[in-house]
């Protein structure tokens, strides 16, 4: 994975380190090690973020690969390996007359 000082194409996958993960504190370590720039609070914040998302939907096995996806796109984002491309920015519309 590149530096957090080298941008990455904003069209690459999001890197993974393993196929699968086999729980969530192995998961946790892995992308600790991913991002050695940035908090353990910011990265424990990401983490929760995505567990939660996850935990409104039954995505079965799949939890702890899309968690991963989830955490490591945000933590990139937040490191400045990508832009914020998908953030939204709402703009106020006048109503129709």
């Amino acid at each position: 994975m590149p530096s957090s000082s080298a941008a990455r194409n904003d069209y690459e996958p999001v890197p993974r380190c393993c196929q699968r993960h086999r729980d969530w504190a192995t998961l946790a370590q892995h992308v600790c090690d991913s991002f050695p720039d940035l908090s353990v609070a910011e990265i424990t914040r990401e983490l929760r973020v995505a567990r939660e998302a996850l935990e409104m939907c039954d995505v079965g096995d799949d939890a702890l690969v899309i968690a991963e996806l989830i955490a490591r796109h945000r933590l990139m984002v937040a490191s400045g390996q990508v832009s914020a491309v998908a953030i939204l920015d709402p703009q106020t519309h006048s109503p129709r007359t």
